[in-house]
């Protein structure tokens, strides 16, 4: 796998952009074929490639054809050549548009998906592949922390190394959710107490209050989105 700053790539290519500059090096990443042989359904956000938009820190964009790879934490885009290639220097990015989702790339922890917008946060969730035993697929597919389980044929390992399953039924790969606090400042915080805390440190009574009687479960999506609204509206008052 090519891992590439797509404007230099569109640019040597001779591909239209929306600026006239290149941005970083082209980067080399050591290929596995075995990460070919994934269907896309097992290792892509989307089905297809869909159109989109970079920009960049400077204000520079381009358009591309883009998907997520979320096997590799990598944002992928196809060449006027039909090569699958991965945006590089990923810290210069400001954000990406995938059809109608925003992604964020963040150091340390990789692409989030904006899930919503809240005055002064966002609502980031990062999506990973988990390897469970098959008799906890009951207490998984009670948790909306999960947002699909299927039986997968490969799987990454702790190595990044893309490993085929035995098929002894043992093993279940399941799709986790992991939430993220984007704050004013571009700081990414897991969703926690202490983070809500933080970011809300002038309303701290108010929030503690909340929590106290509010159960809020930190890998719920919809606890997330009621905790954050009732914070913003602090902030409006």
């Amino acid at each position: 796998m090519i891992k590439i700053s797509l404007l230099l790539g569109m640019l040597l290519l001779g591909a239209p952009v929306l600026c006239t500059h290149a941005l970083g090096q082209t980067k080399l990443k050591t290929d596995n074929t075995a990460i070919k042989k994934i269907p896309n359904d097992q290792k892509y956000q989307y089905n297809n490639f869909q159109p989109g938009l970079v920009t960049y820190n400077n204000g520079a964009m381009a358009n591309a054809v883009l998907n997520y790879n979320f096997l590799l934490d990598e944002m992928q885009f196809i060449n006027p050549g039909n090569d699958t290639l991965s945006l590089a220097n990923e810290y210069l990015i400001k954000h990406v548009i995938v059809a109608q989702d925003t992604f964020y790339y963040q150091p340390k922890v990789g692409y989030l998906q904006l899930v919503a917008s809240y005055k002064p946060v966002k609502l980031g969730v990062k999506q990973t592949i988990q390897m469970v035993q098959n008799e906890k697929q009951a207490a998984y597919d009670q948790s909306s922390a999960v947002s699909a389980i299927r039986q997968y044929s490969f799987y990454v390992d702790h190595n990044g190394q893309v490993k085929k399953l035995q098929a002894k039924g043992d093993v279940l790969l399941v799709k986790e959710n992991t939430f993220y606090i984007i704050d004013q400042n571009h700081k990414v915080l897991p969703a926690s107490k202490a983070a809500i805390l933080t970011v809300f440190q002038k309303f701290k009574d108010q929030v503690n209050a909340y929590l106290k009687a509010n159960k809020v479960n930190w890998k719920q999506e919809p606890d997330l989105k009621k905790l954050l609204e009732y914070c913003q509206g602090l902030t409006t008052s």
